[in-house]
């Protein structure tokens, strides 16, 4: 099974946390097609790893809120600053944007 996870403005993070549901996706779908074959230990390994993936979905569920919170924490923290040195921001936007066109300029060449 390759898993091609090459999307447009996706960080790494993020193509992480869609790869994990997928591989949860693919193995609650392979579980769900599974029959109970009546063999006693076969049906114990089956219902054990059905927990570990009902368990691994909530643990990537609580990355994903927990790094939501991490986001918009720094995103108004950044805010605030901003607002409270705003002519120091617009130094670090501008040299940043200078920065980004000269290396953009020296790659075209």
């Amino acid at each position: 099974m390759a898993l091609l996870i090459h999307k447009a403005g996706m960080n790494g993070g993020e193509r992480l946390a869609h790869g994990l549901h997928h591989i949860v996706d693919e193995a609650e779908r392979m579980l769900g097609n599974a029959v109970d074959s009546g063999d006693v230990r076969l049906d114990e390994a089956r219902a054990k790893f059905a927990a570990q993936v009902r368990q691994m979905r909530a643990q990537i569920d609580d990355l994903e809120g927990g790094a939501l919170i991490r986001a918009r924490h720094v995103a108004r923290r950044a805010d605030l600053t901003a607002h409270q040195h705003p002519y120091a921001a617009m130094g670090i936007a501008a040299a940043a944007g200078l920065l980004l066109g000269s290396l953009l300029a020296l790659r075209r060449r």
